[in-house]
C-alpha cells in the first residue's frame, strides 16, 4: 500500500510540474543584464531602405474595374519572405509580410480606389524599413568589459498602391 501511494503521489507531482504554463514571447527581447552590467547603445548611422512586394491572392493578369470600385489590401497579412536589404555597411536580412489582397478589413489594411474602368491593375506595396547599426558598449560596475555592433531594421512605413498589369 505504501508503495502505490509513493508511486500516485510521485505521478500527480509530475502532472502538477506540467500543468504550468509557460509564456513564451517571439519577439526579440534585448539581453538580460547581470547584477551590475549596464550597456550604453550608440547609433553609428541609420539609412531607410524600400522593398516592394505584390500581395497574395491577386489574378496573374491583375483586376479589371469594369463597374469602378475599389481592391482592399491587408498589408500585414499573407505569407512572408525574407529579403536581404543592402546599406552602405552590408546586408541587414528582414522578413517581410507581402500582404493579402481580398482579406476582411483590418486595422492594417488600405483600400485602393480604381484608377479607370478599362486597364488591368495589380497591387503592390513599398515597404520602406529604417535600418540601424548600433555600437553597444557592455560595463560591469563601470568596468569596461567589451564592444558588440549590430544591424537591426524595423517596417518604418508602408505604401500600397495599384499599378497597370
Amino acid at each position: 500500500m505504501k508503495k502505490f501511494k509513493k508511486i500516485v503521489s510521485l505521478l500527480m507531482v509530475v502532472a502538477i510540474c506540467f500543468s504550468f504554463s509557460i509564456t513564451v514571447n517571439a519577439e526579440e527581447t534585448e539581453p538580460t543584464l547581470k547584477y551590475g552590467e549596464r550597456e550604453e547603445v550608440t547609433v553609428l548611422k541609420t539609412e531607410y531602405v524600400t522593398v516592394t512586394v505584390t500581395p497574395s491572392g491577386q489574378p496573374p493578369g491583375g483586376t479589371k474595374f469594369s463597374s469602378g470600385g475599389s481592391l482592399y489590401v491587408n498589408t500585414s497579412g499573407g505569407p512572408t519572405t525574407s529579403v536581404d536589404l543592402s546599406v552602405s555597411w552590408g546586408i541587414v536580412g528582414v522578413t517581410v509580410s507581402v500582404g493579402a489582397i481580398g482579406a476582411g478589413p483590418s486595422v492594417d489594411g488600405a483600400i485602393l480606389p480604381a484608377p479607370n474602368r478599362t486597364d488591368y491593375f495589380i497591387a503592390k506595396i513599398d515597404k520602406t524599413f529604417k535600418v540601424q547599426y548600433k555600437k553597444i558598449d557592455r560595463y560591469q560596475y563601470n568596468n569596461y568589459i567589451g564592444t558588440s555592433y549590430v544591424s537591426d531594421a524595423t517596417l518604418y512605413a508602408q505604401d500600397p498602391y495599384l499599378v497597370k498589369a
